[in-house]
């Protein structure tokens, strides 16, 4: 590079330094609490295609992760009454979620047309287990009740056709 030269990009190298630095500095001010400036943040791969979202949908904050084709492949984001995480397949259908709803802690499995088909819970300390069938209907639940064991099966419309609660 010839001193010409030099004696012009150096000058504007500094200029854009001097430009970036104080505009981080405007950036870190506004960022305090109530201040920031934007809803959605997207974070892009190499390519250009969104990896992640974090925005604000709802009201409520979420963060969307996607796979390389696009797909949304999992979502955290509050929810009424707690905070879950949502997993999904390759079709973007919901296939699992882990969430806390009101301090109690919930595992929800899909089947592909995104009906529930088995769900685990810690409801008020005790854990219960659901298993659903085709339509999303609850037919049998298991789980501890007090501490004791308890067998329920349902009908068709989550009517109790059969239950056991073991004595202790």
């Amino acid at each position: 590079m010839q001193i010409r030269e030099r004696l012009i990009i150096y000058p504007l190298l500094a200029i854009v330094a001097l430009a970036a630095f104080l505009d981080l500095r405007f950036i870190q001010a506004e960022s305090k609490p109530g201040k920031a400036s934007f809803n959605k943040l997207t974070i892009v791969d190499e390519t250009g295609r969104p990896a992640m979202v974090l925005g604000v949908f709802d009201g409520k904050p979420v963060l969307r992760i996607y796979d390389q084709s696009g797909h949304t492949r999992a979502a955290l984001g509050l929810v009424s009454g707690g905070a879950a995480l949502g997993l999904f397949d390759q079709g973007e259908r919901l296939r699992s979620t882990l969430s806390i709803i009101r301090g109690n802690p919930y595992l929800r499995l899909y089947d592909e047309k995104r009906r529930q088909r088995a769900s685990l819970a810690l409801v008020k300390g005790d854990p219960k287990l659901d298993i659903s069938d085709e339509n999303g209907k609850a037919r049998i639940g298991l789980g501890l009740v007090q501490g004791k064991p308890e067998l329920n099966i349902y009908d068709q419309n989550e009517q109790p056709v059969w239950s056991a609660l073991a004595e202790q």
